[in-house]
C-alpha cells in the first residue's frame, strides 16, 4: 500500500509473522492542512530536497502513521499532494 491510499484503507503492519490491523484512517476533512500551508511546505521541502521532497514527505507520512497520528498523517498526504503537484510544473512557473 502506497501512502497515498491512506484516506481511504485499513492500515496494517506484520509483527511477528502476524498481519495485526492498525487503525482505519478516516477521509481527510478539507479543514485539515489547508492548501496555502501544504503548498507553502512543499515549496520549502522541494528548495531543501529536490526532487526527493516526496519520499520526504512520504517519510513523514508512515511514521505518523506507524504512532497512529491520523491527523499528522492527514497533513502529510495534503503536502505529498502538492509537491507532486508543484514539481510535475514546468520550471519558472
Amino acid at each position: 500500500m502506497s501512502i497515498e491510499d491512506i484516506s481511504t484503507s485499513s492500515l496494517r503492519r506484520q509483527e511477528s509473522g502476524a498481519t495485526v490491523q492498525l487503525l482505519r484512517v478516516a477521509r481527510r476533512s478539507s479543514a485539515m492542512l489547508e492548501a496555502p500551508d501544504a503548498i507553502q511546505i512543499a515549496h520549502t521541502l522541494i528548495e531543501k530536497y529536490g526532487a526527493a521532497a516526496i519520499a520526504f514527505a512520504r517519510d513523514r507520512a508512515a511514521r505518523a502513521l506507524d504512532v497512529g497520528d491520523d491527523i499528522a498523517a492527514q497533513s502529510w498526504q495534503s503536502v505529498i499532494e502538492a509537491t507532486r503537484t508543484l514539481l510535475q510544473q514546468p520550471a519558472g512557473v
